[in-house]
């Protein structure tokens, strides 16, 4: 009786890693990658860098005003 117990939960894993892998080779795989989402993150990396360099040119103007009210 136990063993045919541990028989049966062994073909019920075994039944299921075979379904698992066979669903995993026959499940379709993306073939073209979004034009949206590549055009999204190219404009996100733009205003970022944007962004950045607005950063550096204000504190780089912010520097140049101190020094012009040392003279």
């Amino acid at each position: 009786m136990f063993y045919d117990i541990l028989y049966s939960i062994g073909l019920i894993a075994i039944a299921g890693l075979i379904a698992f892998f066979i669903g995993r080779r026959m499940a379709a795989k993306p073939k073209i990658k979004s034009k949206t989402t590549t055009f999204l993150l190219k404009s996100i990396r733009a205003i970022a860098e944007l962004a950045v360099l607005e950063y550096r040119t204000e504190g780089v103007t912010e520097i140049k005003e101190k020094n012009l009210l040392f003279y």
